[in-house]
């Protein structure tokens, strides 16, 4: 009897000791605290000033039609790279499209980013020669003369050469890396009628030749029914366009340093609707690289880069269209305008001293915390 107490009372022991509570000694511990970093985006909806373009519009006694939505930044130097000074017109500038605004033809430049980086996949830049028959005839030439003229046509076929899964099926870091969390593009305006499948692509260059091979999309986006964006998120692609040279590496679209220089130049090219905003702040001193969009009975929108003799800006807006015509053109385009010039100007009066975004650089922080109970 003596020898199975003894016995139990062996096995016992251990683990009661473990149920006693730690002594005060131990308490005191060091841990990690595993915190995910912020995505671009989230840095940018969490800092955007919200307010100082209402403070400021009913300062001055005007009033910005309803349903307008902006969002802007002001460029200044960073550490070894430009810096982002962010404001929204209330919430507007982080808003998703869907049933809100139609993003029009602003989504074009993302098609063809995409379609740059499908070459990239292939060692081939924006100059390659390329073929490929699709439902409105055949193509023959390169991607580097088809965005010189974004329109509708051009816009399908792009799309087809970046392929909808792989514009679309980027992973959640890719995207909070590209700044681009939501941004969905698959429907077709060319008349075309479908994007799936990407028909087979034939390559040349430099000796090199090949095939993109059939494309078929199976991804479904049950909160996207036709292209969706925010203006945050269509002026980032913008910024990294324009910037390509400036920003650090690991921002940059993955495709030849070539094809953003070309780029860049033809987004000098195009039309600009907030063109007199500009010229009335600063003349014509200005340069200005955008892409508008527009649909009847939806909403006029630009999505601007502006160099101007006292510092750089972007601006992205939309005013909804009305049927009123002042001096022979809609109405939503003056307001878009008026809206722009408000909004520069009021940027222009801001001091440069609140907080700015940038990619990551300089000395690392460590943060210690210590768990006391």
């Amino acid at each position: 009897m003596r020898k199975t107490r003894l016995f139990w009372t062996s096995l016992w022991a251990p683990l009661l000791l473990l149920t006693l509570p730690a002594p005060k000694a131990t308490a005191r511990r060091r841990c990690r605290l595993a915190i995910q970093p912020a995505s671009w985006f989230e840095k940018a909806q969490a800092t955007a000033d919200r307010s100082s373009l209402k403070l400021s519009f009913r300062a001055s006694g005007y009033q910005p039609v309803k349903r307008s939505f902006l969002i802007m930044a002001r460029i200044v130097p960073g550490v070894n790279q430009p810096a982002f000074q962010y404001y929204s017109l209330g919430d507007t500038g982080f808003a998703y499209s869907p049933g809100k605004y139609w993003p029009a033809s602003t989504i074009k430049i993302w098609a063809a980013a995409g379609a740059l980086m499908t070459l990239r996949k292939y060692k081939l830049d924006g100059t390659a020669k390329i073929h490929f028959r699709d439902r409105i005839g055949s193509f023959r030439g390169s991607v580097s003369r088809m965005y010189r003229r974004l329109n509708n046509k051009i816009y399908d076929r792009l799309m087809l050469i970046a392929g909808l899964d792989d514009l679309n099926g980027l992973t959640q870091s890719q995207r909070a890396r590209l700044g681009i969390p939501r941004l969905i593009l698959q429907i077709a305006y060319g008349g075309s009628g479908t994007l799936n499948p990407s028909p087979p692509i034939y390559y040349r260059q430099k000796g090199k030749v090949g095939v993109i091979p059939l494309r078929r999309s199976k991804l479904h986006f049950p909160n996207c029914p036709k292209n969706c964006t925010s203006l945050f998120e269509i002026q980032e692609v913008l910024r990294r366009i324009v910037l390509h040279n400036e920003i650090p590496p690991s921002e940059r679209f993955p495709w030849y340093q070539s094809d953003a220089r070309r780029w860049r130049r033809a987004l000098l090219r195009y039309g600009k609707w907030i063109r007199p905003a500009i010229h009335k702040i600063w003349g014509r001193k200005a340069r200005v690289y955008n892409k508008t969009g527009s649909v009847s009975g939806y909403h006029m929108l630009d999505n601007a880069y502006i160099i101007a003799p006292d510092g750089r800006y972007l601006i992205a807006l939309a005013s909804p269209w009305t049927r009123r015509i002042y001096l022979g053109q809609p109405a939503a385009r003056r307001e878009l305008t008026e809206l722009a010039k408000q909004s520069l100007q009021m940027l222009q009066q801001k001091p440069t001293t609140r907080v700015a975004l940038q990619a990551n650089a300089g000395q690392k922080l460590r943060v210690r915390v210590t768990l006391l109970s």
